[in-house]
């Protein structure tokens, strides 16, 4: 097993709309670049006291990001990572894939959605967002 370097804190809440960094289900979350971060608290250099303790999703759409199997996934080439999401390269420049996994809601409607994964458990997710007043 490979041993990745730990990530402070100090970088991942700047790139976090707000500076707002939540806890849940034994990783950091934070709303980033269109996404959401996800990180293991294990993979994260911080004081827990410094992040907010709750879910600021739905449980069952952080577990299905969280949980579902990474399958037919793409690896990413460094050069493409670089270019499409500099911040997910500048915590990690390489070993990246991209797939793709489908989230449910309580009204029975379904959306697929891409995921990016890295081997050290970071995982970062593309949400849609509704463009208000210039802000996405």
């Amino acid at each position: 097993m490979i041993n990745y370097p730990l990530i402070p804190l100090e970088i991942v809440a700047p790139l976090s709309r707000g500076r707002i960094v939540y806890r849940a289900f034994d990783h950091l979350i934070a709303p980033f670049a269109g996404g959401l971060l996800f990180i293991p608290v294990a993979q994260v250099l911080c004081n827990l006291n410094e992040v907010i303790d709750r879910c600021p999703l739905p449980w069952d759409e952080i577990w299905a990001v969280l949980d579902t199997p990474v399958e037919d996934a793409r690896e990413i080439l460094e050069e493409g990572l670089h270019a499409r999401w500099p911040q997910l390269a500048a915590l990690f420049p390489r070993d990246w894939s991209l797939d793709f996994i489908g989230l449910g809601n309580s009204q029975g409607q379904r959306k697929t959605i891409e995921r990016l994964s890295h081997p050290s458990g970071v995982r970062y997710v593309r949400v849609e967002t509704k463009n208000q007043g210039g802000d996405q």
